[in-house]
């Protein structure tokens, strides 16, 4: 189980509250299956993700997360800004861990948010939970400069 605010767990498995925060505006928005993405971020799929790792000619920094996790909700707009600043030289996807399951159970997902750095279909770096901006930057120069 996960815990948020005054100890209200959500079952991940069975997409199931224990408590009538699920009822919440709050929750509400956690709960959305589609979320809004940056024209500069691709959405990660099971059937599309080896394809844009294997195939991109830039450094992809890929982001494991689901709606449900609010250090994951941290993230997003920085990774936006990564995704507007480094258009052309490097791709940023989005995975949705709960909808995406083969390609998380893959890669060993354990924590989110994970965010991998893959360059030449090789996984080059990885950063767990949420990080400043200056983080995700540096690695995706650090590949760029190899």
């Amino acid at each position: 189980f996960f815990f948020f605010k005054q100890k209200t767990s959500y079952d991940v498995t069975y997409g199931d509250c224990s408590s009538d925060v699920c009822s919440s505006e709050l929750f509400a928005g956690w709960q959305k299956k589609e979320e809004k993405m940056s024209n500069n971020i691709e959405n990660g799929t099971d059937a599309n993700f080896e394809e844009i790792i294997n195939n991109s000619d830039v450094p992809v920094l890929v982001d494991f997360w689901a709606p449900w996790c609010g250090p994951c909700r941290m993230v997003g707009p920085v990774l936006e800004e990564v995704a507007s600043e480094y258009e052309g030289r490097a791709k940023v996807i989005k995975v949705n861990v709960d909808e995406e399951q083969r390609v998380a159970g893959a890669m060993g997902i354990r924590s989110i948010p994970t965010i991998a750095l893959f360059h030449k279909g090789m996984i080059q770096d990885t950063i767990i939970g949420a990080r400043p901006k200056s983080d995700f930057t540096a690695v995706i120069d650090k590949a760029l400069s190899n």
